[in-house]
This record gives structure tokens, sequence and C-alpha cells, in this order.
């Protein structure tokens, strides 16, 4: 019973892994320059991305935000 009720609780606070949600926190690769928006191949995918910055190809940036399928990029640090 105890082991039950252990791997319960950390299914419930354990981050996301799929979907939308599972995104953010992912590192990805700017495949399309990004000035105010371009291309990012994360998780398998090619997404729209936003940034704050330009950001040049080949770059890895961290997804910060995921709104309306777009993803919100900064550089990895």
């Amino acid at each position: 019973m105890a082991i039950a009720f252990t791997l319960a609780l950390k299914a419930r606070v354990a981050k996301p892994t799929t979907g939308i949600e599972g995104l953010i926190g992912q590192t990805g690769v700017v495949k399309s320059k990004i000035d105010k928006s371009g291309y990012v191949y994360v998780a398998g995918e090619l997404w729209e991305a936003l940034a704050d910055e330009p950001i040049g190809d080949g770059v890895e940036v961290t997804v910060i935000e995921v709104k309306n399928l777009k993803i919100k990029v900064e550089r990895k640090s």
C-alpha cells in the first residue's frame, strides 16, 4: 500500500513530459533565424518561435513559454 501511495504522489507532483506543457524548459536549435519570429527544432518537431532578441541559425535555445501553438525562446545559458 505504501508503494502505491508513493508512486501516486510522484506522478501527481511530476513535471508534465508530454503535450505543450512538456515543452517548457526543453532545449532546441534555431533552424530559421529568429528576428521577432523564426523556426526552432525542439522535441523532434519544427515550431514557430518568438524571441525578445534576434537569434541566429544553429544557436541552442530554451523554451520559456508556449502560447497559441507558438513557442517563446531565449538563448540557452
